[in-house]
């Protein structure tokens, strides 16, 4: 599978996906008062989505980036307390590939991460 950070991808004149998550955010601010935990980890992974798959003007991205985006969640864990800080997302995959960390349930998968990607866009 290629990197999808650096896979080719046809010319566009339109936003990267970080702004775009920024924008929806920022409207999802909006519409809380105070402190929301919600936000914050679906600002959490949206910056995940980044790093795994790149940041890139959104009429980019296709089907692939979405099912890459997948095959990384299988081994990423589902208890922060297994996700090192010190690691990149990317290390943080590598170290679980034999799954010695819970991995996220299916439907927090579909449900919570990228059920946010896809509202972000």
């Amino acid at each position: 599978m290629l990197d999808r950070r650096s896979a080719d991808r046809p010319p566009s004149t339109k936003v990267l996906f970080s702004a775009v998550a920024s924008e929806y955010l920022a409207a999802r601010r909006a519409s809380k008062l105070g402190r929301n935990n919600d936000i914050e980890t679906a600002e959490s992974r949206l910056n995940l989505f980044v790093e795994l798959i790149g940041d890139h003007p959104v009429d980019t991205y296709t089907a692939t980036d979405l099912q890459a985006f997948i095959e990384f969640l299988k081994f990423w864990p589902s208890n922060a307390k297994d996700r090192p800080d010190h690691l990149s997302a990317r290390d943080i995959v590598d170290s679980n590939r034999d799954l010695r960390s819970k991995p996220l349930a299916r439907k927090t998968l579909e449900e919570g991460y990228l059920a946010v990607v896809k509202s972000a866009c």
